[in-house]
C-alpha cells in the first residue's frame, strides 16, 4: 500500500540511506495524516526496503515516467480468457472472466515498462504468478491503457 500512495514524481534524489530515512519517514506522516494509510499499516512497512528499492533503475525510471504523467499504478482490469489458459490442467475453452489489478507501469520511448510488487519486494520475472505471468501484459493491451495514457498528457 505505501507504495501505492507514495507520489513518485515528488521523489527527490535519495543520497544514503540517513537522507531517505528522513524523506521516508515524512511521506509516511502525510499519507497517516491524509488517511491514505493508518498507523497500524505503517507499522508494518520496512522504510529500509522501500528506501532499497528507491535505489534502484527501475525506481528511478518510475520517478521520471510519474513527472512525465506516463505512470499508471493500480490500474484494474478484466478479461475473458478460454478456461485452459487459466488453468492448464483443463482442456475447456469455455471463457472465464479474469481480473486484477497492475500494480504498476509507464511508458517509455521502446515500449511499455511492467512492475509487480510482490510483498517486500519487486519482481520482475512473474514466475511466481502463473496466471498472471503472461496476462498482464495483454491486460494492458487489452484494457487500452496506451490509449488512456496517451490522452492523459494532452
Amino acid at each position: 500500500r505505501f507504495m501505492e500512495c507514495l507520489d513518485f514524481a515528488s521523489v527527490p534524489k535519495l543520497n544514503g540511506w540517513e537522507a531517505a530515512k528522513e524523506y521516508l519517514e515524512s511521506a509516511a506522516a502525510e499519507m497517516v495524516k491524509e488517511e491514505r494509510m493508518t498507523e497500524a499499516e505503517m507499522e508494518l512497512i520496512s522504510l529500509y526496503q522501500v528506501y532499497r528499492f528507491l535505489d534502484t533503475e527501475e525506481a528511478g525510471r518510475m520517478t521520471e515516467a510519474a513527472k512525465k504523467q506516463l505512470l499508471c499504478s493500480e490500474q484494474p482490469f478484466v478479461m475473458s480468457l478460454p478456461a485452459c489458459r487459466v488453468w492448464p490442467r483443463t482442456e475447456s475453452e469455455e471463457p472465464v472472466l479474469v481480473q486484477g489489478i497492475i500494480d504498476v507501469f509507464w511508458e517509455e520511448e521502446d515500449g511499455i515498462v511492467l512492475l509487480d510488487y510482490a510483498g517486500d519486494r519487486v519482481c520482475q520475472d512473474y514466475t511466481g504468478y502463473t496466471v498472471y505471468g503472461d496476462l498482464l501484459p495483454q491486460a494492458i493491451i487489452d484494457n487500452n491503457y496506451k490509449y488512456r495514457m496517451q490522452r492523459k498528457t494532452n
